[in-house]
């Protein structure tokens, strides 16, 4: 039996689900199109129109409940940086604790809508201040950019968080999914080493690249096995060769801590509460596994993990109809209350 803490077995988290399997069967179609960068623009639009719609729709079901607004965060040279706002109606007596989220893409698509429906249900069952971050985009954008950029956006949040309503003495929990997890893994960092308005109180990563396959430290590489079965997948789910075509066009510094935080040369101590959520047929599957014991066996940190056995990359994202997608999403909710009690 597939165990978190047996290496040697993770790979059968990667045993394709029997529910899925019969949906690949039946032909299913995805409910977004495979990146392209020769047709990145209607990606982008396909998935901003889809979780614009999705948010509007969540928005109209709880509007008794949760109230959204735009706003610009100012950043240098005139720039700004777009976010999505979501607040309970009636404000908690006690005090809202802040959650900021990122959204995914592999830094070439994506906006803060896509993390909306999360927002939307963690501000009505958890009483909470959440936050979706746009941020700059590649190839547009080169790495760095997107990771000083939303720093920049993070700290600007933790220095205006009474008048967005939020008391971070309650709770203040960043996260991301896929390459937002990836932003907020480093970013967390940065917080601890570089200084934060307001201490970041947990973290959530959600289907997150922690280390570049080509970077992955001597110590690590008898845990980096079992990815061909998920390769067999790579029609439905993210592959090496979707990979390299972000690389492409963000043109990280593969070996750079930043780009892959399990290198940081301060090492992981001292970092809040984490919560993961792992697809097991998924080629980060073991980045996350990896930096779970990282933080939990090496550095003492208290971390909590649901993994998704035999289900692809953000498979609720192109799959919602998969039974799965029930527990995902109540998994979600549930991780972020578990970090806010952590705190309290």
């Amino acid at each position: 039996m597939a165990s978190i803490d047996d290496p040697t077995t993770w790979q059968q988290f990667g045993e394709l689900d029997e529910e899925f399997s019969l949906m690949m069967a039946a032909k299913v179609p995805r409910k977004f199109p495979p990146v392209d960068l020769s047709n990145l623009s209607s990606i982008r639009h396909a998935w901003s129109e889809t979780c614009t719609y999705e948010m509007e729709t969540a928005l109209r079901e709880h509007e008794n409940e949760v109230t959204a607004n735009q706003i610009y965060i100012p950043l240098d040279h005139n720039r700004s940086l777009r976010a999505l706002v979501f607040k309970p109606k009636k404000l908690p007596v006690t005090g809202s604790p802040l959650v900021v989220l990122i959204h995914g893409g592999g830094f070439l698509f994506g906006v803060a809508e896509m993390e909306a429906s999360t927002c939307v249900h963690v501000t009505r069952k958890l009483g909470c201040i959440s936050i979706s971050l746009d941020y700059p985009l590649a190839p547009e954008a080169k790495f760095p950019m997107a990771y000083e950029d939303v720093w920049a956006g993070l700290q600007w949040i933790a220095g205006n968080a009474a008048d967005l309503c939020a008391d971070v003495s309650k709770g203040f929990i960043l996260g991301g999914t896929s390459s937002g997890g990836q932003l907020a893994a480093t970013l967390s960092l940065w917080a601890r080493d570089r200084g934060l308005k307001a201490n970041l109180t947990g973290i959530y990563l959600n289907a997150t690249s922690i280390v570049d396959p080509g970077a992955v430290p001597e110590e690590y590489k008898r845990m980096y096995f079992g990815n061909e079965e998920v390769e067999r997948i790579r029609q439905v789910g993210l592959s090496s060769k979707t990979v390299a075509m972000f690389h492409e066009a963000v043109q990280p510094d593969t070996s750079s801590e930043v780009w892959s935080p399990l290198l940081w040369r301060n090492g992981h101590r001292n970092l809040p509460p984490t919560y993961f959520q792992v697809c097991g047929a998924d080629i980060q599957r073991n980045d996350s596994l990896v930096y779970e014991r990282v933080l939990r066996l090496e550095n003492g940190i208290e971390t909590k993990a649901d993994i998704y056995p035999g289900l692809p990359h953000v498979f609720w994202y192109m799959y919602p109809a998969h039974s799965a997608c029930v527990k995902f999403h109540e998994d979600t909710v549930n991780g972020i209350a578990w970090l806010l009690c952590r705190h309290t």
